[in-house]
């Protein structure tokens, strides 16, 4: 029987032993936020704002201004991003704040697109904030002829 007992106590280092693999997983992630949180400071550079602890990552959104002479528009938002523990696999924490010539409705409808999108790539473990900023780019775009035409 006392050996029984030893056998047990070899099972339960067994366990402990598996830990540092989800620290190694950890530590994959974190470096995948990090290369992803450059990528982004250096893309959209005043557009990106990035607080530590947890990572909160503030964007400013505006519609494409290539060759679309969006560029005058007034219309923007921010999308606040945290990353919680676990993100890629995990979806961060979304918030869209309206500025110029964004309505409450479009900035939830948004909002849904986001979080939808953000499920997609949490699910097969892909960052996604460049993605996320990209489709809000391209949902602006699209609202900014409808908010012209009814001004005019």
């Amino acid at each position: 029987m006392g050996q029984g007992s030893k056998k047990k106590k070899k099972g339960g280092k067994r366990s402990k032993g598996r830990t540092p693999s989800k620290d190694k997983h950890a530590d994959e992630d974190n470096e995948l936020l990090a290369e992803e949180i450059t990528a982004l400071s250096a893309i959209f550079q005043e557009d990106c704002k990035v607080a530590e602890t947890p990572p909160k990552i503030v964007m400013k959104l505006r519609p494409y201004s290539k060759d679309t002479g969006f560029d005058d528009l007034d219309v923007s938002a921010l999308l606040f991003v945290r990353c919680l523990p676990g993100y890629p696999h995990k979806c961060p924490k979304l918030k869209i704040i309206p500025e110029k010539g964004l309505s409450e409705a479009d900035a939830d409808k948004l909002l849904s697109l986001l979080h939808e999108l953000a499920n997609s790539n949490a699910r097969e473990g892909r960052v996604m904030i460049y993605n996320l900023v990209e489709a809000a780019q391209e949902f602006l775009s699209e609202i900014v002829p409808l908010n012209q035409a009814q001004k005019s």
